[in-house]
């Protein structure tokens, strides 16, 4: 995995690609860390996309996709 620095003003639909993207437990992680320190997203979306996120990381995780 880069080792891409946060960047807070990711765009909602950049969150999104994001999210949609995991794969693994550790891009889940990665994610967070993103979404937490993200300025521009509001906390109805910031709740939508953490919604996501678990989901990814709990289908990962069940899969055995942990690293």
């Amino acid at each position: 995995m880069k080792n891409i620095p946060i960047n807070p003003n990711l765009p909602l639909q950049r969150c999104w690609d994001m999210v949609n993207r995991i794969d693994t437990v550790a891009q889940a992680n990665v994610a967070e860390a993103w979404l937490r320190a993200n300025n521009i997203i509001d906390n109805e979306q910031f709740d939508d996309l953490m919604m996501a996120l678990c989901y990814q990381r709990r289908e990962a995780y069940h899969e055995g996709r942990i690293a």
